[in-house]
């Protein structure tokens, strides 16, 4: 069984896409096991993404909602062991999102035949990638936080607001005339630019 589905038209990033085709195969997994009713083996999911494999390998990350909630699902369903790397030239999935004449794809040997390695033993098939972290991380889909940078001026108003009134009471006022003014100077139409 295959599927395949087109990418919004809104610009995804290809990540963004991989990760998407990874939470497919899960849930097609899901319908074939269900669908089937009969006792099947622990399901391997193979992808030519390696940062799909990052992403599920390090759930622990902070991603961006998108890529959190996606990873959640997958890892709802499957393992990470579940997930194997498969290059890219002996990926059948890939023929899906292609594009090919119905000819074609009768011709294309790749599609007919499952990959030949999966007939071998687990030892011989394709090795799991070593993670480039520092450069997966630049493409992912990782919450940046922000950086603020405060600097400090010699002359301290707020010290000069508190030195100034002397009592609680009196700050209270004084910080309401501020609020009010600063409501009056807002409708006035002549003044341009935000108030802060």
């Amino acid at each position: 069984m295959a599927k395949s589905r087109l990418a919004p038209l809104k610009g995804s990033t290809i990540p963004c896409l991989e990760l998407a085709a990874a939470l497919e195969a899960v849930r097609l997994d899901t319908l074939l096991q269900k669908e089937l009713q009969m006792p099947l083996e622990k399901s391997v999911y193979w992808t030519d993404s390696t940062i799909v494999l990052w992403y599920l390998q390090t759930p622990e990350k902070r991603f961006q909602t998108y890529v959190a909630n996606r990873v959640a699902k997958i890892l709802e369903h499957a393992i990470p062991d579940q997930w194997r790397y498969v290059p890219t030239m002996q990926n059948t999935g890939d023929i899906a999102s292609r594009g090919m004449t119905a000819q074609e794809l009768l011709n294309e040997e790749r599609w007919c035949k499952e990959p030949a390695f999966l007939f071998l033993d687990i030892s011989s098939w394709p090795k799991q990638p070593a993670f480039d972290c520092a450069k997966l991380e630049d493409i992912a889909e990782v919450k940046r936080f922000p950086l603020v940078y405060t600097m400090k001026t010699e002359e301290d108003h707020l010290g000069r607001f508190f030195d100034y009134n002397s009592t609680w009471h009196h700050m209270k006022k004084a910080v309401a005339w501020f609020l009010r003014l600063r409501q009056i100077l807002r409708k006035q139409p002549y003044l341009k630019g935000p108030l802060v």
